[in-house]
């Protein structure tokens, strides 16, 4: 059983806003697809099947409900604007996507798109030379102590534990969302986290003041999933920093992003520490990493230690950046090696 309803309600709420119960997963996603695809001033449903039968494949593939989502829309959009069962013109509108400000579409976004697309086509029979755009790295944006301890202190009594927990762990919103009520010990302030988005799982021990934190907040939440979506969380980062922002007047509040808290946690760590490998820890990466890319991290630390909390996490981001692109030549233990620079470079 399963309800789709309104985003920040938990599931298996009989609150009435959750609208309609769906019996069967399958059935949601087939209604939910319909109504992508009927959307829009140009209306193509005679793919209607194939893109269910996509999404479909990938959910039995184990595709998580973010995935389903993102490539659902992407589909639906490919569905409006191109002949889907064209490759070739499929490839040229995604290589010349432009925003609503008729700007080009950045690189990620096209690769998302050609992500969908691949997996359609893979469902489908249908021949598709897979395309890449380069993404350019860039260095992780690393908070301040003091502007993110200006955020804590706007949020509500329900998300400050929340936000507290998140600042101290490095975990996401949806790793967070999925811990169960059984895998948290309250008494020590110990929990339990399943990994998501390539990460390792982990065990946490969280701080006395954000254990009492902790305590308090599943007083007052019961459910066998505690903590809300992570798309409720992110909602609630984005209206506390913004009602801080201009409490304070310092817009520059409003650019740390909810997924930066776990770079600022990592390079805590690195500035009191100047630990790879604790770092690794930290973030849950805990497959083994091949010694060359321990030891050209730490050489590049002794090499260059930086002198402050900013200089040094940038210094380090850059640090893990250069070793990223020397690696691949040096060493064929490619997966462990991601796995740790991975680790160190949290998504952003």
């Amino acid at each position: 059983m399963l309800w789709w309803g309104r985003w920040d309600l938990n599931p298996g709420s009989h609150a009435p806003q959750a609208c309609i119960l769906i019996q069967s997963r399958d059935l949601a996603l087939r209604i939910r697809t319909k109504s992508l695809l009927d959307d829009g001033p140009t209306k193509q449903t005679e793919n209607t099947d194939k893109i269910i039968n996509t999404l479909l494949a990938m959910q039995n593939n184990g595709k998580a409900e973010n995935t389903l989502r993102q490539v659902s829309y992407s589909l639906a959009h490919l569905n409006r604007n191109t002949n889907i069962n064209k490759p070739e013109e499929v490839k040229a509108y995604i290589a010349t996507l432009k925003t609503k400000k008729g700007r080009a579409a950045e690189p990620a976004t096209r690769n998302k798109l050609v992500f969908a697309y691949f997996n359609y086509c893979e469902t489908n029979n249908i021949p598709f030379d897979k395309p890449h755009f380069k993404v350019e790295e860039s260095i992780p944006i690393i908070p301040t102590t003091e502007n993110v301890t200006k955020i804590l202190s706007g949020a509500t009594t329900r998300f400050a534990p929340i936000f507290t927990i998140l600042t101290e762990t490095g975990i996401e919103g949806k790793e967070l969302e999925r811990i169960p009520r059984k895998q948290i010990d309250a008494e020590q302030g110990i929990i339990s986290v399943k990994g998501c988005k390539g990460y390792e799982s982990g065990t946490y021990k969280l701080k006395e003041a954000t254990t009492d934190m902790l305590r308090l907040y599943l007083i007052k939440n019961h459910q066998d999933y505690p903590f809300p979506k992570s798309n409720v969380i992110g909602k609630s980062w984005r209206d506390t920093r913004r009602i801080v922002a201009n409490r304070l007047s310092q817009p520059e509040l409003n650019n740390i992003p909810l997924r930066n808290l776990r770079n600022y946690a990592g390079a805590k760590l690195w500035y009191a520490t100047q630990d790879p490998i604790a770092v690794m820890r930290l973030t849950s990466q805990l497959e083994p990493a091949p010694p060359i890319a321990c030891s050209q991290l730490k050489l590049g630390v002794a090499c260059a230690p930086p002198r402050t909390f900013q200089t040094m996490t940038t210094d380090f981001f850059s640090l893990v950046y250069a070793a990223r692109r020397t690696l691949i030549e040096q060493t064929s233990h490619l997966s462990a090696t991601f796995k740790l620079l991975d680790c160190l470079i949290p998504n952003v």
